[in-house]
């Protein structure tokens, strides 16, 4: 039986419990560096059906601990944030922490998601039959006689209950490179090229703009961070929230986690908005010294869940 994970209390704002919209993660540096970044804001709507003015401090991006790993997430907040929990409690638990197969934490990930999704298939249940889901399957219920239209009718509530979860784990954990994404009910993806991944309702806007720079995992640090910014740029809508004021940068053999100003491309952003191309920050060594002296270490503060200022 799997341990109950830490969370907080249930959302007051309807099933959604805020909407969350948009996180991009990238390899780059040949495989050797991830970026991960996640706009902030949070679109509630009430039991009334009244839709909220958005929240733009909502945290969506997370260190998974002990591991130099970066959860991004994006879909319902309350179920996304149920499922990090349980899935960094695993994690927490595990007894050897300095190397941690890719093949593993993809599995933990999957506990996680399943025990979630199950709860939600269970409530849905409940909610439309009056019966759970254990005595759904067994096909057992005091008082009341089974029978096919009740079998045919649970299952289309399941096909039917959706599971707003999207996730993208970039990162290192000792020798061996992670970078995955969790979609709804789909099975894990998982690839090293392109190496670039978008979730939540910005991600075809994000992804036009990235495969129109023709953005892989063979590009310069400086160059994905670039991409990445007009990326959440193109996205942005009522829905998904401005870029964000950092982002998540992890290289292999550093075991510190970076995070970089992603609004000091702006300069660059215009010089390169009409030219066809950006290969020429590849090879810059002016830009890639910069971009250094910009990344900075992420504060024990803001490890666990950030929503940077």
């Amino acid at each position: 039986m799997l341990p109950e994970y830490l969370t907080t209390h249930e959302s007051l704002l309807g099933d959604d419990g805020g909407v969350m919209t948009l996180g991009l993660g990238m390899l780059c540096e040949h495989g050797n560096c991830v970026v991960l970044a996640s706009e902030q804001r949070a679109t509630y709507q009430t039991l009334g059906s009244k839709q909220l003015s958005p929240n733009d401090e909502c945290g969506k991006q997370f260190h998974l601990e002990p591991l130099n790993c970066v959860v991004s997430v994006a879909g319902s907040n309350s179920t996304c944030h149920a499922v990090y929990s349980q899935f960094a409690h695993m994690v927490l638990n595990l007894k050897d922490k300095d190397n941690v197969p890719t093949e593993l934490l993809m599995t933990l990930l999957d506990a996680a998601r399943f025990r979630e999704m199950r709860r939600v298939y269970d409530w849905e249940l409940k909610k439309k039959m009056g019966v759970t889901l254990k005595q759904w399957a067994a096909g057992k219920v005091p008082g009341i006689k089974f029978h096919r239209l009740f079998v045919e009718y649970g299952l289309s509530i399941l096909e039917n209950t959706p599971f707003k979860v999207e996730m993208i784990v970039g990162g290192f954990a000792g020798n061996y490179g992670m970078f995955f994404k969790a979609s709804q009910k789909s099975k894990l993806e998982e690839e090293t090229s392109p190496g670039v991944y978008a979730i939540g309702t910005g991600q075809v806007d994000a992804m036009e703009q990235l495969n129109k720079r023709g953005q892989n995992v063979h590009m310069s640090l400086g160059r994905t961070l670039l991409h990445v910014y007009e990326a959440m740029l193109k996205a942005q809508s009522r829905t998904v929230g401005p870029p964000p004021k950092l982002v998540a940068v992890i290289m292999r053999g550093e075991p510190r986690m970076l995070v970089y100003p992603l609004h000091s491309l702006e300069t660059w952003r215009k010089t390169y908005e009409s030219r066809p191309d950006t290969v020429s920050l590849d090879t810059s060594m002016v830009a890639k010294q910069e971009i250094m002296n910009r990344l900075r270490i992420l504060e024990k503060e803001e490890a666990v869940s950030w929503s940077p200022d």
